[in-house]
């Protein structure tokens, strides 16, 4: 493939796909946030309001704490992967200089 032969291309790629996933993880947390917002009992006076407003945004807040923690473990996860990419890279290149 032509990402493979050009690092350039690839790292632009790879930048890429990290700011589409981000965007798409973002309207995805807003599409839930308004699905949630969405009142399924009649609102009669100012007290059901506010039960219904604190039940709503508590369960949303939830949510979100559940997908910031999935998206740090996945940019960690990958973090580290990246860095035994590198060590093995690094390590590589020190057996061919050596072998030179």
């Amino acid at each position: 493939m032509v990402a493979e032969k050009t690092p350039e291309i690839s790292n632009q790629l790879s930048a890429d796909v990290k700011v589409g996933n981000f965007l798409l993880l973002f309207l995805f947390a807003f599409g839930m946030g308004l699905w949630t917002m969405d009142a399924n009992r009649m609102i009669l006076n100012y007290q059901d309001f506010f039960e219904v407003l604190s039940i709503k945004t508590g369960g949303f807040t939830l949510f979100l704490g559940v997908l910031l923690f999935f998206n740090l473990y996945l940019f960690f996860r990958g973090m580290k992967h990246r860095r035994r990419t590198q060590e093995a890279q690094g390590q590589d290149e020190q057996l061919n200089e050596q072998s030179a």
